[in-house]
């Protein structure tokens, strides 16, 4: 576990509010369950791998909340891939996150919390400052021929440049709503998004 240093919170603006019919509602959004942007420094190298993002809130006025936003995607209620856990201290035990639907006989759908690392990759070859953002999704995910970029910020991305695992670089695609790799063979893929502002990074699985 890596302890962070310099972690500090503002407020996002945002805040979390109970289901609502579309397209209108009887009730009114709330106002009480804000959202806290919070950011820590956590210098470390780490070596190739897969890892879990593990760390603990607290809210200083009230101590039962602390509320999160759910990463989403226009159009869907979820990805297979969402795997966010949250643990019980009462039980000690790790949970799924799970949006249960409205109605609740709604399939049940996993969820997944948002965060950004920001970091600076030496295995691509490169010392490009980058970010891995969860909440730049792309869909569909395994893809056989055409996949979109959920992109909540509305970033403008210029191009988008598709990596295989030996980090070469295979095909670069203009910015678009939509993106063909139809030709490419089956395999994992890293996808570097790239915009005038940062260049965020995920993966894709070609089917």
């Amino acid at each position: 576990m890596i302890q962070p240093i310099g972690t500090t919170g503002v407020d996002y603006n945002t805040y979390r509010i109970f289901n609502s019919a579309v397209p209108t509602s009887a009730s009114v959004p709330g106002t009480t369950r804000k959202i806290w942007k919070i950011t820590a420094s956590t210098p470390v190298t780490l070596n190739a791998g897969t890892y879990w993002i593990k760390y603990q809130l607290q809210n200083a006025i009230t101590a039962n909340a602390g509320f999160l936003p759910s990463v989403t995607i226009p159009g869907s209620r979820g990805l297979a891939s969402f795997n966010a856990k949250q643990n019980n201290a009462i039980a000690g035990t790790w949970i799924s996150l799970i949006d249960d639907g409205n109605p609740t006989t709604a399939p049940d759908y996993t969820v997944d919390m948002p965060f950004i690392i920001t970091f600076t990759s030496t295995t691509l070859g490169t010392n490009e400052v980058m970010q891995y953002d969860n909440r730049i999704q792309v869909y569909p995910n395994p893809v056989k021929d055409i996949f979109k970029i959920s992109n909540p910020e509305k970033i403008k991305i210029s191009s988008v440049e598709v990596i295989d695992i030996s980090g070469k670089l295979v095909k670069t695609l203009k910015g678009s709503e939509e993106y063909n790799v139809s030709e490419l063979p089956t395999g994992n893929y890293i996808l570097k998004i790239k915009s005038n502002e940062i260049t965020k990074m995920t993966k894709l699985l070609k089917q």
